[in-house]
């Protein structure tokens, strides 16, 4: 069973970000597992700047626990925040063996505060850069990649007769063109892309970023209306999740200062990833904890 080494990773992480957040410019990160009947909860939580509750939740996914493919995503997450965890333990150890005296203990906080040389000590590029990457958990952004490309369940189509389905692909297939363009000027966006030539009546379906295609499939195109029915169905679903993608690294594009993830490139016109960015997403492998498998599954008798 995966949920007992689920909660052994939750506690091991808890522990140590609970010892890091002793030094005031390390930022406490919480995880919090609620069990119910037949799921869990995952929450992600860091300090709550407002009087009314001592944390705020940044982010939290519910698992179904017959779901093992969730599952076994929340235990390699969750691994995958650890290897960042313990590289943070590490930086933290050496900062600690500094000559200089980077830290005083504040007493009646039990709190260990900046002294000016740490203050001085931590302006330092390079150390800051390192620092801002430890202070940002890679677990909201596969947490918000994973609710993204949950299978989402379309209502199937009933009434054939009411509907033109070349018409309504040809329109559909131009608003996935649209959504993936500006998809493209964003480094390490995910889509999923349809692309049909009606005359010689064949198509593709690509998984891609700007930089890499994880699956490419090609498919023949007839006059069936069962089959052009599914290929709309399709298209529809990869519209939903390349939209939801947007609206997600659209919010990115907003983080500034320590948390600015992607930088304007104007010679390209495109949104590029800074130092801190790339350190995050570069640690993300696709087909592991972002591309739903059911995505990957291509069948235009069968259907996603």
């Amino acid at each position: 069973m995966l949920l007992p080494a689920i909660k052994e990773l939750i506690t091991d992480l808890n522990q140590t970000n609970v010892k890091l957040s002793q030094y005031q410019n390390f930022q406490l990160w919480i995880i919090n597992l609620k069990e119910k009947i037949n799921m869990i909860t995952l929450e992600l939580l860091t300090l709550n700047d407002s009087e009314d509750s001592d944390y705020q939740i940044v982010n939290a996914i519910d698992i179904p626990l017959h779901d093992q493919d969730t599952l076994t995503w929340c235990y390699e997450s969750l691994a995958l925040t650890k290897q960042q965890t313990k590289a943070k333990e590490v930086f933290w150890a050496q900062v600690i063996k500094e000559d200089k005296k980077l830290y005083q203990l504040e007493p009646s906080s039990n709190i260990y505060l900046l002294t000016k040389p740490g203050v001085n000590f931590f302006n330092d590029n390079i150390i800051k850069e390192e620092l801002n990457y430890y202070n940002y958990n890679v677990l909201t952004i596969l947490m918000s990649f994973r609710k993204i490309n949950d299978f989402i369940n379309l209502e199937p189509i009933k009434d054939y007769n009411q509907i033109n389905f070349i018409e309504e692909i040809k329109k559909d297939l131009t608003a996935m063109k649209i959504t993936i363009y500006k998809l493209m000027l964003i480094e390490g966006c995910l889509t999923y892309q349809y692309e049909v030539n009606w005359s010689e009546r064949k198509g593709n379906y690509v998984i891609k970023t700007n930089s890499t295609i994880y699956n490419q499939i090609d498919f023949t195109i007839s006059d069936n209306e069962k089959m052009l029915a599914q290929l709309l169905h399709l298209i529809k679903l990869a519209n939903m999740v390349n939209e939801r993608t947007l609206e997600y690294f659209r919010t990115l594009l907003l983080l500034t200062h320590d948390r600015q993830l992607f930088v304007y490139h104007k010679q390209t016109d495109c949104w590029i990833l800074t130092t801190l960015g790339q350190k995050l997403f570069y640690q993300i492998n696709y087909p592991k904890f972002v591309i739903n498998r059911k995505m990957m599954n291509f069948n235009l008798e069968k259907g996603i």
